[in-house]
């Protein structure tokens, strides 16, 4: 089993070209992954226009929200975990599902920063193969590659303006993507 991703930074509007050329191509839903109070799986039809996407929701890009990119058929449920200090948590993650493609969508954390984003998935299923290609083709279209990042036309002119393309905003600044 080998693991295949895209990385890249985006902002809202490049990440809507990606998804739009995805989405016109296969019935897909996306769902948010996380360890919830109440048993409930949140499921979108569509990542555009999503306030949960519209914004990074954090500075760092392994806090980023997670959705798990699946046909639409796919039934995705939560497991219900006890916890050591009493109660119960439902995890909605890719423990229940065969290797489904994830995106974290990165991207605007705040003026003058871009958390980077990504598009993961192991190999050996074919709907998720299927699915990752979409991906990969529709970004190669519509994003420019800067060294191992795929770079949105906002993104890369926000670079352009000075701004931080990067893993996290606490980090050093030599680590950020550098224009070439």
């Amino acid at each position: 089993m080998k693991a295949k991703r895209i990385l890249f930074f985006a902002t809202r509007d490049d990440l809507k070209m990606v998804l739009t050329d995805v989405e016109s191509q296969e019935q897909l839903k996306y769902v948010l992954e996380g360890a919830f109070e109440i048993n409930e799986v949140l499921e979108y039809r569509s990542l555009i226009g999503n306030p949960l996407v519209d914004k990074s929701n954090a500075g760092t890009s392994t806090l980023c929200h997670i959705f798990m990119v699946v046909p639409n058929d796919i039934k995705v449920e939560a497991r219900k975990v006890p916890q050591r200090k009493g109660g119960v948590l439902y995890f909605v993650d890719s423990d229940n599902l065969d290797k489904p493609v994830r995106i974290r969508p990165g991207g605007v954390f705040k003026e003058g920063i871009i958390i980077e984003g990504v598009v993961d998935m192991m190999t050996g299923n074919p709907d998720s193969e299927r699915i990752f290609e979409l991906f990969k083709k529709a970004t190669k279209q519509h994003f420019k590659k800067i060294h191992q990042y795929w770079v949105g036309p906002e993104a890369k002119a926000c670079l352009e303006k000075g701004w931080r393309l990067t893993q996290a905003e606490a980090k050093s600044e030599e680590y950020d993507l550098k224009k070439k």
